[in-house]
């Protein structure tokens, strides 16, 4: 029988937007848990009966709020079915490498990439010790022009085949070669 979870201190935890209702059935399924049904929902719009659906999981059929789309929408990446489809949203990481050993950030980096097969990962680092074990078509930069207006160079995009024949890509970065001041 599924047995159906809340989360009621979502209204407390953000006094100035409305409460977060989310509802999960757990399944036994031999030795593990299936994840049948889970929605999170907000009731936005007081006028409106329904609320809005931000997450939709039905018998393993995902969809996530886009707001560009103003719809549910299927997600860009692999879904995991024995993961909840809240914890498989987008996360943000700061400074990640702030507290670790810098022998840590290989494996810090190694991570990053095995989560972004699963989830949607962004991280922003002013660290070009970090930028050292990623691969070009995992890092973009961004600058900001004096207007306030941030422009964004994907590493993959700037034809850095030559300079990384001699170079890593954090001495690349710290070159001036892809924007965004190291």
């Amino acid at each position: 029988m599924p047995l159906p979870l809340y989360w009621p201190r979502a209204k407390s935890r953000c006094p100035n937007y409305p409460s977060v209702k989310y509802t999960i059935a757990l399944r036994a399924s031999g030795t593990v848990y299936q994840i049948p049904d889970e929605t999170l929902t907000q009731h936005i719009d007081p006028s409106k009966l329904e609320p809005v659906k931000h997450i939709e999981s039905i018998h393993g059929r995902v969809r996530y709020f886009d707001a560009g789309e103003n719809r549910l929408k299927a997600p860009e990446w692999e879904h995991e079915p024995m993961e909840s489809a809240l914890s498989q949203v987008l996360k943000m990481y700061q400074e990640p490498e702030v507290s670790l050993h810098p022998e840590l950030l290989s494996i810090l980096a190694d991570c990053m990439r095995d989560a972004a097969t699963r989830t949607q990962l962004i991280v922003a680092t002013h660290a070009d010790r970090l930028v050292r074990f990623l691969k070009p078509e995992e890092v973009v930069t961004f600058d900001v022009e004096e207007d306030g207006a941030a422009t964004a160079s994907r590493a993959d995009e700037l034809n850095l085949d030559a300079w990384l024949k001699d170079y890593t890509l954090d001495q690349v970065w710290q070159h001036g070669r892809m924007g965004g001041r190291p």
